[in-house]
Formats: C-alpha cells, structure tokens, sequence
C-alpha cells in the first residue's frame, strides 16, 4: 500500500500525537517511515544575556572595575547537536 511515510513534527506534544496513527499505517507493510523535525538554528547560550546592562560599583575612588564578558554555557554547535538529538 504504502512505500514511503512521512511524518513531521514541530517539537510539541501535540505534534507526537501523530505517531500512533503512522505506526497504524505502517503495519504489516514494508514501509519506510521518516519522521522529520525541522526546529530554527540555536545559538549559543552565555550565563547572562549579551544585552544585559553591565553594571559595577568600583570598590574606591580611583579604582578601575574590569569586567569579564559573559561565559559561555553552550556553544552553538553543542546547542546544534542537541537539537538534532
């Protein structure tokens, strides 16, 4: 009957509730089934967002604050890869 199903998905709950009925369609047939999840290229993560003011109190008059910029959690490939998981 059928050769080729497939099922996409949007990441949602919802979105799964499909998969029952492609399981259905699929019996007793050599279908191949294909279950595709496209979701939007990630970037990486940082502790705190880049847009978030930085603000220091210098410890005395004089003093001079240097502030690190925001380390990074996650890298954008490491937030690919586990998208695609």
């Amino acid at each position: 009957m059928y050769k080729h199903i497939l099922a996409t998905l949007d990441g949602s709950r919802l979105s799964e509730a499909v998969l029952p009925e492609v399981q259905q369609l699929a019996a007793g047939t050599s279908a191949h089934v294909t279950v595709l999840t496209v979701v939007e290229t990630p970037e990486s993560t940082a502790a705190r967002p880049e847009t978030e003011p930085l603000v220091a109190t210098a410890p005395a008059p004089g003093v001079i604050a240097h502030l690190a910029p925001a380390t990074t959690v996650e890298t954008k490939g490491q937030a690919i890869e586990r998208a695609r998981h």
